[in-house]
């Protein structure tokens, strides 16, 4: 059985419109927040080392979303996030939202390790690629 990574969120205000409805490019910045920190709280390699210290970064190859149905203000969401593939300089995470047991919003991204030098990608460290395998969807 593969590992699941999951955090919280609350649907404050400061991300909805003023019909208290999430404003779809929110949903991105909650998918953001879900990646940041599994690498963070799961891989052990949060932001501040990977962009500050080691002048890496990951950024977005490809993204895919699809919206099952609206965000409310006040809901507790739970976000989700497994792995499909990790690649020798790249990972595609699976990362889904859901309120009361409803998946409300699914995404896929596809990730590259760069260094920030050169903008070129890099291998990632065994250790890494390890740690990320734990995701791995099972077929």
């Amino acid at each position: 059985m593969s590992k699941i990574f999951t955090h919280d969120q609350d649907i404050l205000f400061q991300h909805c419109d003023p019909a208290g409805i999430v404003f779809y490019p929110r949903f991105f910045e909650m998918i953001n927040l879900t990646i940041e920190r599994w690498f963070d709280k799961a891989i052990g390699y949060s932001f501040a080392q990977m962009h500050v210290a080691d002048q890496t970064a990951v950024p977005t190859a490809s993204v895919e979303a699809t919206f099952n149905a609206p965000g409310k203000l006040g809901e507790e969401w739970q976000w989700h996030l497994t792995v499909e593939r990790v690649g020798r300089t790249s990972v595609k995470v699976r990362v889904w939202g859901t309120h009361d047991a409803q998946t409300k919003v699914e995404s896929t991204m596809t990730l590259v390790h760069i260094t920030k030098s050169t903008g070129r990608p890099i291998e990632w460290s065994q250790e890494l690629k390890d740690k990320m395998t734990l995701y791995l969807e099972k077929e």
